[in-house]
């Protein structure tokens, strides 16, 4: 579930939803199975490994959720923007002063801030964009988990 909510838009309210449903689901039914082998199992070595494990699998799932839907604010992007903005205006204003266009500075400056604003952004949307958040590690755990343990 959680390799399919990672490969899911974030755009993609619908389609994600009902994986996220899922996912909380089993692992409401998982917890549910750990209370029941608590009462039925008296060996607290075995039932709180299991718990414990278990906690530790509901908490790196909380800590994924919040990772991946964690973003920079809209308004702090347009401060970003307009602090660009406000920068190669400057350096327009600074050219005309002195009398000198400095072309190949200014296409520096501003292919810098292009490529700035495409990692900014690229990273704070790790689903989308340039730069995307792999999900092999995920993949490659399902499968160790479906083959068993290798010999």
């Amino acid at each position: 579930m959680r390799i399919k909510i990672g490969e899911a838009s974030s755009t993609d309210e619908a389609g994600r939803s009902p994986l996220l449903q899922q996912a909380n689901d089993d692992l409401n039914a998982l917890w549910a199975l750990a209370q029941k082998t608590i009462v039925e199992d008296l060996d607290p070595v075995r039932t709180g490994l299991f718990v414990e494990a278990l906690n530790k699998a509901i908490d790196t799932a909380g800590k994924r959720k919040a990772t991946l839907n964690r973003h920079v604010p809209e308004v702090d992007l347009f401060l970003l923007f307009a602090a660009f903005l406000m920068g190669g205006l400057v350096v327009r204003y600074s050219s005309g002063l002195g009398g000198y266009r400095a072309f190949f500075a200014a296409y520096i400056m501003v292919g810098l801030i292009v490529l700035f604003v495409f990692i900014i952004v690229g990273l704070d949307r790790p689903r989308r964009g340039l730069i995307q958040v792999s999900q092999a590690s995920m993949a490659e755990l399902r499968g160790s988990m479906t083959e068993g343990p290798k010999k």
